[in-house]
């Protein structure tokens, strides 16, 4: 299968991954052919990429939380948050059961990808898709930073509720109503209640709502932190990938980020994911199949003529160009 932004280009080609609605029922099936017709419908849910097939069998696209398992979770936690914009409560059975479902289902290996082909959602649909992206992105830092399981669900926690004064404001103020909500409730771990406060912080200072400065950013906000400016720029740059998003964050550390979450967040988002073509600095250009981990910049390629070639060998290739 191949990775591609969807355009006119692909009219005859078949889809290589189902695309499901915001409700979970399928949208269109694996090998449905792609039509000026399809085309319209995908632009106007809002995909702006797809997975095509084609003769490279050896791509094989390893999703991070399953696709069934991805929409009874979003289906919950859509409840829950209007539940919670209804009574301004947390329903810590609801959400402790969904975090469980994510951390039971999890794959945390370095070729799984985050996918995601939900398309166009009301309001609490686009918060939900959103904190259930960034929860997955902070949850792979996580395990990369060798947290345990419960750090790992308080992590998960927060990083799923981050969002959740949104309900209420859209303001600068959503951080503070947020941690006064979920403050209410003693089940939830303060450090999970800290991340809905200080996910906008920045270690220069410049950040709100308490404009804190490095260290005094507790860790898991500065993860989700940068998992949420991550998953902001795919919705705000239409089309954008995922090596374009890691340029763009890695130009902002040491003035909104720490060094030190920045890496391991490198190590965690693979920003050249399987199935995208490339180009290398030999003129060599090719499809990436496999992903070396915890070395984003060095997946394994097989290339036009047939050979395969791992980045993590030979230091002196490198990826020159994405091929669209």
């Amino acid at each position: 299968m191949k990775l591609t932004v969807l355009s006119d280009k692909l009219l005859g080609e078949k889809l290589a991954v189902p695309i499901y609605n915001a409700n979970g029922n399928l949208f269109l099936n694996r090998g449905t052919n792609i039509t000026q017709i399809a085309l319209k419908h995908l632009k106007n849910i809002g995909i702006s990429t797809i997975y095509i097939e084609d003769a490279n069998s050896e791509v094989d696209l390893v999703e991070v939380l399953p696709s069934h398992i991805r929409v009874k979770v979003f289906k919950k936690l859509k409840y829950e948050f209007i539940s919670i914009k209804k009574n301004k409560k947390i329903n810590d059975e609801v959400i402790f059961e969904i975090s469980d479902e994510i951390i039971g289902n999890i794959n945390l290996s370095e070729n799984s990808i985050l996918y995601n082909n939900v398309g166009k959602k009301d309001e609490i649909e686009e918060l939900v898709d959103h904190s259930l992206q960034v929860a997955l992105i902070s949850i792979m830092i996580g395990a990369n930073k060798q947290y345990d399981d419960k750090k790992l669900q308080n992590l998960l926690i927060g990083a799923l509720l981050h969002d959740v004064g949104k309900l209420f404001s859209k303001q600068e103020d959503h951080s503070e109503i947020g941690y006064r909500i979920i403050k209410e409730n003693i089940s939830f771990a303060t450090t999970s209640c800290i991340i809905l406060l200080q996910h906008h912080e920045h270690i220069d200072g410049t950040g709100v709502p308490n404009k804190l400065v490095g260290n005094q950013i507790y860790e898991f906000s500065q993860i989700v932190g940068i998992a949420n400016e991550y998953i902001n720029t795919f919705d705000e740059e239409v089309g954008v990938l995922p090596h374009e998003v890691m340029e763009k964050i890695t130009a902002q550390t040491l003035t909104r980020f720490c060094p030190e979450i920045h890496k391991f967040f490198t190590k965690s988002v693979y920003c050249y994911p399987n199935g995208l073509d490339v180009k290398l600095n030999t003129g060599e250009s090719g499809t990436i199949i496999m992903q070396n981990k915890s070395h984003p910049l060095r997946p394994i390629i097989k290339t036009n003529a047939n050979k395969f070639l791992n980045l993590l060998d030979n230091l002196t290739l490198f990826v020159e160009e994405v091929l669209l």
